[in-house]
């Protein structure tokens, strides 16, 4: 008889393990990355499922800062050919403050009330974070279009107006979503660094507006000098300073402890 009684069909697991997603070689356990041991309750994950919990934050963070690497290249091009741009002084500052800066703020912040409070962000909400981001750019590109060109063009005052206003409510709406994350979390000793965030972040708007009335084309010197200082007032020591005071306020005695530690 050619046929042995007992021969499992052919594709039948005969190894007496769960089948499980084959990513990677299995360890000295024999489990292979997805499986679960037979005892443990639940299926075991599928490879797409693994792809899908490691791709979470880190592919929000990759499509989140592909604005910080623009405004980097735009800097560089604008520093050679400041020669030829109109009030490329104003523009140099502005990219490095709202380009870069204020951009990796709001990346940070986020990234830090995730892991300080401990929250997972459902991958269904990194669309709206990210869209933020792009709108809050839309933003400074609009902004900027109106400060260097109402130099020669007077209308384009109402481009500058309209550019502040979406960087200010960008930053304030970013602002509170960090307050809902921080109310819906359980509480923590690190909550007092997210509400520096959130404090920062409301300060932006105000600095928006001063900045909108300095670049008023008929306004006086002494009112331009005024709302030049509130403007720089709020959003260096307000929006920037509050958000590292905040951030040092948690990292600085971790790392000292970390250093008497050694």
């Amino acid at each position: 008889m050619s046929e042995h009684l007992g021969t499992p069909p052919e594709g039948e697991n005969t190894s007496g393990k769960p089948a499980g997603a084959n990513v990677s070689g299995g360890g000295s356990s024999g489990l292979s990355i997805g499986m679960r041991p037979a005892d443990a309750p639940g299926a075991n994950l599928t490879p797409e499922e693994i792809a899908r919990r490691a791709s979470g934050r880190g592919t929000w963070h990759r499509r989140a800062s592909k604005p910080v690497s623009h405004w980097m290249f735009t800097l560089i091009a604008v520093l050679l050919l400041h020669k030829f741009i109109p009030n490329s002084g104003w523009l140099m500052v502005h990219i490095v403050t709202l380009g870069l800066i204020t951009n990796s703020i709001l990346i940070w912040s986020q990234h830090f009330t995730e892991a300080l409070m401990k929250i997972k962000i459902p991958d269904e909400h990194r669309g709206t974070q990210v869209r933020r981001i792009f709108i809050l750019n839309a933003g400074i590109l609009v902004l900027m279009i109106g400060m260097v060109g109402q130099l020669s063009v007077p209308g384009l005052y109402a481009a500058t107006v309209v550019g502040a206003l979406i960087v200010g409510s960008m930053v304030a709406w970013h602002g509170i979503y960090l307050l809902k994350q921080v109310r819906q979390a359980l509480p923590s000793r690190f909550g007092v660094t997210i509400r520096f965030y959130i404090v920062a972040a409301l300060m932006l708007p105000l600095g928006a507006a001063f900045g909108g009335m300095i670049a008023y084309p008929n306004l006086s010197g002494t009112l331009h000098s005024q709302f030049l200082l509130a403007h720089e007032a709020v959003n260096v020591l307000g929006f920037v300073g509050i958000t590292a005071v905040g951030t040092l306020v948690t990292f600085w005695p971790t790392m000292l402890a970390h250093e008497d530690g050694r």
